[in-house]
């Protein structure tokens, strides 16, 4: 895998008293130290269903939690705590509105991430509803990696919160993560869409990127963002993707519209 070796030089200097520092403890009355509180994470993440089976329920629930487990250590990083435990949405219900009403919106049915009022994040799969799985919605296919490929794909869109700046960044990077983590597609490279967002795929492979790249890519992603203390531009990102590669990405995001 390559190494950006202008690391350093990217993020500048990070502040001594960052993720190195020793963390933080309270005490009890007692005087006994406490670990610090766990902030909440992928791996907290619900999953509910009004009109699944237990077993079906059960298998999904199984297959969304390895799913969760695999994303952070993937990106080095885990969704903002305040946006976290995340609820999977399997069915159409108040927060995700029905299926047939995303079908009249797009002209089909596929996934979405919303937010609620209070901070918490929220999957809405409509896997009971679909009628164009790439499997059939069984115990015995939901508990399965290749069958969390949406939810990925939508988790991989909350991690970017707060990352980077432009929405329509998120979708091409959520297919590469989403089809090389869920193992649908190990090289995503063969994911090539002419037109639209989704043509960064194929841009950045054709300007050396590799499926391999990616979780250096969300690793120094990550770090850029905290050290700039925002999110970053498309001209950031391309600058990140390009350390990583040992190329130069930004025609790839110019082709896409996104510079």
């Amino acid at each position: 895998m390559k190494r950006a070796l202008s690391l350093l030089a990217f993020v500048s200097l990070l502040a001594c008293n960052g993720d190195d520092a020793a963390p933080v403890t309270a005490r009890t009355d007692a005087g006994a130290p406490q670990a610090p509180a766990h902030d909440l994470g992928l791996a907290d993440s619900t999953v509910v269903c009004k009109t699944c089976s237990p077993a079906l329920l059960a298998a999904k629930r199984k297959g969304i939690r390895l799913a969760m487990l695999l994303l952070p250590a993937y990106a080095g990083s885990d969704v903002r705590a305040a946006n976290a435990p995340v609820t999977f949405h399997l069915d159409g219900d108040d927060l995700c509105g029905t299926a047939d009403e995303m079908r009249r919106t797009y002209g089909f049915v596929t996934g979405k991430c919303t937010i609620d009022p209070t901070g918490r994040a929220h999957v809405c799969l409509f896997d009971v509803e679909k009628d164009d799985r790439a499997q059939p919605f069984t115990p015995a296919n939901a508990r399965l990696l290749t069958d969390q490929v949406l939810p990925l794909h939508e988790a991989t869109h909350l991690w970017l919160i707060g990352r980077v700046a432009d929405e329509r960044a998120y979708e091409p990077f959520a297919k590469m993560v989403s089809l090389a983590l869920s193992g649908s597609m190990p090289d995503a490279c063969a994911f090539r869409v002419a037109g639209g967002v989704d043509q960064l795929v194929a841009a950045l492979c054709d300007a050396g990127m590799t499926a391999a790249d990616l979780p250096d890519v969300l690793r120094l992603l990550d770090v850029a963002s905290r050290a700039k203390g925002a999110a970053l531009t498309n001209a950031e990102l391309a600058s990140v993707v390009s350390a990583v590669i040992g190329g130069d990405a930004t025609p790839a995001f110019r082709a896409a519209g996104l510079l």
